[in-house]
């Protein structure tokens, strides 16, 4: 379980969880989680996100393809980070 927690400047330590490099830079930009961003997420599972133009991207590809996870380039955050970008997404 150590390796699903990661260290973070604003938050100290937190769960780890990911999102596309567009949500780490912007807002307004949709949020589509992989799974619901329930705080009692099963353990083996990850908060994961992406904005609309990977949604889209997803919708096209529908598997994990190299141009997919070019396109998103997820990022690794702290699960406070990832709620704090959900709320200006």
């Amino acid at each position: 379980m150590k390796d699903k927690y990661v260290g973070c400047e604003s938050h100290g330590t937190g769960r780890i969880a990911f999102v596309c490099q567009h949500l780490l830079e912007g807002s307004n930009l949709g949020f589509h989680e992989v799974f619901d961003s329930n705080p009692l997420i099963e353990p083996e599972n990850d908060y994961q996100a992406w904005c609309d133009k990977c949604e889209k991207a997803w919708e096209r590809e529908r598997a994990w393809t190299e141009n997919f996870k070019a396109f998103t380039d997820l990022k690794i955050v702290c699960d406070q980070c990832y709620f704090d970008i959900k709320r200006r997404s």
